[in-house]
């Protein structure tokens, strides 16, 4: 899980959480936040408060602010 493609980095600087959502709500079982020092996401579990996964954007730089989702809009 610390494994990148810099080598192993098991430090970052987390920033900007957001909490997950359902239909556009928040259900709060998920919270992510994006690393500042590599491109990389983490989904964390807040059942147990522990980190699920942590994910690295590739061909990416300067990703503050990613885990912000931006809502799907149905033109119907």
């Amino acid at each position: 899980m610390l494994n990148t493609s810099h080598g192993f980095v098991p430090w970052d600087d987390l920033h900007h959480v957001e909490l997950s959502q359902t239909a556009g709500e928040i259900n709060g079982k998920w919270v992510f936040g994006n690393a500042n020092n590599t491109p990389r996401l983490s989904r964390i579990d807040l059942k147990p408060f522990k980190t699920a996964e942590i994910i690295e954007l590739p061909n990416s730089a300067g990703n503050h602010s990613s885990p912000f989702g931006v809502q799907k809009i149905l033109n119907t």
